[in-house]
């Protein structure tokens, strides 16, 4: 576990793209913080973000390929009411098995 959840980290870093992804998914973090007022901006974006890194290591040592990786993660987006295009997410599924 902790080699597949470091690797799949340093990739999701590394990638010259994720800027602009994590960018993304910030901003769709931070559009939903106003459901959980109770929470601070910065412990909530942390736990988030967290969160989207565990579902990508939960798709990594399930090796999903990449329809089942994209249906995955649009369910997992969906399910915290972001709205996250396919695009993305097949970015993010290249990022990660490349």
């Amino acid at each position: 576990w902790k080699g597949t959840w470091l690797d799949t980290l340093s990739a999701l870093l590394a990638a010259p793209n994720m800027p602009r992804i994590w960018e993304e998914i910030i901003a769709q973090i931070s559009l939903n913080k106003k459901k959980y007022p109770s929470i601070s901006n910065s412990q909530f974006i942390k736990w988030e973000l967290k969160a989207f890194v565990a579902q990508a290591v939960t798709s990594v040592n399930k090796n999903y390929n990449k329809e089942t990786f994209v249906v995955e993660f649009e369910k997992y987006f969906s399910k915290k009411g972001y709205n996250i295009n396919r695009d993305i997410i097949n970015e993010i599924y290249q990022i990660i098995n490349n």
